[in-house]
């Protein structure tokens, strides 16, 4: 009789093979991994940011990454879309002005990398299949998966981590996070300086000559500039990777996919030209890969026991090295509700409201990273005022199609170090280009609250239920547990400190829902935002002014939550 796993992954590449690799360190479950290439292979997307190498670690994966010779440490980057001056900033510089201690991610060859990670899955148990091309899912219990050389594998659970082709698991087409379309063009050259080597104040990487990504705007677009590690034998010398995103329509006035075309024209960019004055190309020609920026209709489904992870799920503009980092976000998450799902002991209604938090929550995320995204675009914009590219960009931003509030803007990964670019380092939400797509939008909801002299309360309609949950975007290190300073600062010294204990997120946390009568929930924990005293006086009702007056910060951001989900009524004036 033909095994059945408890879990089936779709794709190898970073999600895949970390997700299999967590579910195999924490907890029993037969898990299978099914690629349909054979590894190692090239691949786009080789900076990332610092939130994925404690996942990495979790994994057990980081060790074999940091022991070979595929990656250089990243403790950066810069964006230089005025010619004036770039902005930069170094990982949670918040918290390095604070501390002293820096924050690091890495740049990468994707090709051994993600081998290196596959491997690992394999070495802890999982069943792994390269050349394994699975064309078709249909669902049930188990769930039959055919591969194009008409092998089938069973599961329980199905998770699609095969990137931004149509997905097999979901019968609904992708959404546009944007209207533009962008293009990627890129290849690697030899001969480059490093991105940090540039003179000039604004530059906080070169003193101590910390590597860095570089991307840097001109009329057509914009280019990025990320070294790629050699290899120890010297068969491969240190190269970067440069590439150009640009709209498809560009192509017709300048077409950057002729050999040369590409190097030449990156050499007459500012600063950027600087560094490649004696680069070569590496092979001849260039690669291109479309870069629209798209989400999924749906992140899971619990009837049908499938999810999507990595690109699958959702592809948001590769500005801020986000991609694989969000990849191995959702893998984290996503192990945690299959292994809440798969124990026996928890009521299926807790699961589907877990099931229900990956499903909002990464759509929230992604949507506003997007429109954070569509704030930068609007900036550089300025800069090129006849541009197709950068015009467009500004004219097509879908921001009046988003219903996100401030607080999830701040909370999900719309990070400080995005803000800390945005408004030129400052950190003042006021350095926001006022017609921008974000700032229009944190304008908008400011605006959408009670008067300070009405009296509102909870619709009587509104239910509070008890539950847990998954948050989607984990901290770091470990950030509500007691000790947790001093556990990041070892971590970050040393990755292999870190123990499974240490992790914020390894069983579903208690919470509380206010749930509407169409659904909508208002999710809190009680320990940190207070909700239960809020709930007890928005049931009485009271002045809004009152409310305000006697709120903790958290309560404030709760009520404004509950305000925009639609719960509460005004009653009088007071």
């Amino acid at each position: 009789m033909q095994q059945t796993f408890d879990v089936a992954i779709i794709g190898a590449g970073p999600a895949g093979s970390t997700l299999a690799a967590l579910l195999a360190r924490q907890s029993n479950l037969k898990i299978c991994l099914l690629e349909k290439e054979k590894f190692p292979r090239e691949h786009i997307g080789e900076s990332f940011s610092h939130r994925l190498i404690p996942i990495l670690a979790e994994s057990g994966a980081l060790e074999k990454v940091l022991a070979s010779d595929c990656w250089i440490r990243k403790y950066g980057g810069f964006y230089s879309w005025d010619p004036e001056r770039p902005y930069a900033t170094v990982f949670e510089h918040h918290a390095f002005m604070r501390d002293g201690l820096r924050r690091w991610s890495i740049h990468v060859d994707r090709a051994r990398f993600d081998d290196i990670l596959m491997r690992h899955a394999a070495s802890l148990g999982v069943e792994a299949h390269t050349e394994a091309d699975v064309i078709k899912v249909e669902h049930g219990d188990p769930s039959v998966l055919t591969t194009r050389d008409g092998r089938t594998f069973r599961a329980r659970f199905v998770v699609e981590a095969t990137g931004r082709r149509r997905s097999l698991v979901s019968s609904e087409p992708k959404a546009f996070l944007s209207r533009y379309k962008n293009i990627a063009i890129w290849h690697h050259v030899l001969g480059g300086q490093s991105a940090q080597s540039l003179p000039g104040d604004w530059n906080p990487f070169r003193a101590e000559d910390l590597s860095a990504i570089g991307s840097f705007a001109f009329e057509d677009g914009w280019f990025w500039y990320i070294p790629i590690a050699g290899t120890s034998d010297g068969s491969r010398p240190l190269s970067h990777s440069l590439g150009l995103v640009t709209d498809p329509r560009v192509l017709e006035k300048t077409d950057y996919r002729e050999p040369g075309r590409l190097l030449e024209t990156a050499k007459r960019v500012p600063l950027l030209g600087a560094l490649i004055r004696e680069a070569t190309p590496l092979y001849d020609d260039v690669r291109i890969a479309t870069n629209y920026s798209m989400l999924n209709q749906r992140f899971c489904n619990l009837d049908e026991r499938w999810i999507l992870i990595g690109d699958s799920a959702h592809f948001v503009d590769p500005l801020f090295s986000s991609g694989v980092t969000f990849a191995l976000l959702h893998a984290a998450s996503a192990a945690l509700l299959l292994k809440a799902t798969l124990d026996p002991k928890r009521p299926h209604a807790q699961k589907q409201d877990l099931w229900d938090d990956y499903e909002q929550d990464w759509g929230l995320t992604a949507r506003s990273f997007a429109l954070a995204i569509d704030q930068w675009y609007h900036a550089i914009s300025r800069t090129y005022p006849e541009s197709l590219y950068w015009r467009t960009r500004a004219e097509n931003a879908m921001a009046d199609d988003r219903s996100q509030t401030f607080h999830a803007l701040v909370n999900t990964e719309f990070s400080t170090d995005l803000l800390h670019v945005l408004t030129k380092t400052t950190d003042d939400l006021d350095q926001l280009d006022t017609m921008g797509p974000l700032a229009r939008k944190i304008d908008a909801i400011a605006k959408d609250k009670p008067t300070l002299t009405d009296v509102i309360r909870l619709r009587a309609d509104v239910e509070l239920r008890e539950s847990h949950a998954i948050q989607v975007v984990r901290s770091t290190v470990a950030a509500q547990k007691d000790g947790a300073e001093q556990r990041a600062s070892t971590f970050w010294k040393d990755p292999s400190s870190l123990k499974q204990g240490d992790w914020i997120y390894d069983e579903p946390i208690a919470c509380h829902r206010l749930v509407g009568p169409s659904g909508i929930c208002v999710r809190f924990m009680d320990e940190t935002d207070g909700g239960l005293e809020l709930h007890r006086n928005l049931q009485r009702g009271a002045p809004y002014a009152e409310l305000l007056a006697t709120a903790s910060p958290h309560q404030k951001l709760l009520l404004h939550r509950i305000w925009r989900a639609g719960m509460l009524e005004r009653v009088g004036t007071s």
